[in-house]
């Protein structure tokens, strides 16, 4: 079984690297635009799911007008990962890789856009995000583009400890990343990460809220009762700061 994950992860590696090595632009066209594609609601088919550093961004190519409406332009962007922790697929922690995703083109405004902050989207160089993936004609790329919820910021630090063979369900998986005080993690972003985490399995995030509330300090305490609250669910007894 090793052997044969092994054999994988070197497709993948190859087949992504041949498109890197030659400069080319892949031949691949925008996802359909739908909230239906989000990975939300097609968790179980995604074949790659990883929790990695954005290190550069740039675009690819001239805009080109959309597949799917053609009153719209989109862009095809490049970004460069470092691989912190796989929950699914086969890919390697601790490589660098690059994906691939399309954005709208035009005026900045309205809801945040997949992509950096440039280009009206929400990431910053550096930061931590969970990226849904495939493969596609020999490159990887998003699951679903142009909204910024085709991709999950990561406010709880690092997580080395997270094991990439785990066999928990990979819903557990992602809410652990965005629900555990990871390295380098303050108050403050812990915080941020109860009051934006998505649940991907909202019984196993208010079990996971319900240990925050009792074991985190007292301003994380709070902002974890105020989810369970929200939740409809009682906060643990004396957890709330006083």
């Amino acid at each position: 079984m090793r052997t044969a994950r092994r054999t994988r992860t070197a497709v993948v590696a190859v087949s992504v690297l041949l498109y890197v090595a030659c400069g080319a632009v892949p031949p691949i066209a925008e996802h359909k635009p739908s909230t239906d594609s989000l990975p939300f609601y097609q968790l179980e088919s995604v074949p790659i799911v990883v929790v990695a550093k954005i290190l550069a961004n740039s675009s690819i190519g001239r805009p080109r007008l959309s597949k799917w409406d053609s009153h719209l332009w989109v862009q095809l962007y490049r970004a460069q990962l470092r691989i912190e922790n796989v929950l699914r697929g086969p890919v390697m922690r601790g490589n660098n890789i690059q994906i691939y995703y399309f954005a709208e083109v035009g005026t900045i405004g309205g809801p945040p856009r997949l992509g950096m902050t440039t280009a009206g989207g929400t990431w910053h160089i550096y930061d931590r995000e969970i990226f849904f993936l495939q493969t596609d004609s020999g490159v990887l790329r998003t699951t679903c583009d142009s909204l910024h919820f085709c991709a999950v910021p990561i406010f709880t630090g690092a997580h080395p400890e997270l094991k990439d063979t785990s066999e928990a369900p990979i819903p557990h998986k992602i809410t652990d990343v965005l629900l555990t005080r990871g390295r380098g993690c303050r108050d403050q972003e812990l915080i941020k990460a109860i009051q934006q985490a998505p649940y991907f399995d909202r019984s196993y995030a208010i079990k996971k809220l319900a240990e925050l509330a009792r074991t985190e300090t007292p301003e994380v305490r709070k902002a974890a009762c105020d989810a369970l609250g929200a939740l409809g669910h009682a906060c643990f007894e004396g957890s709330a700061m006083r």
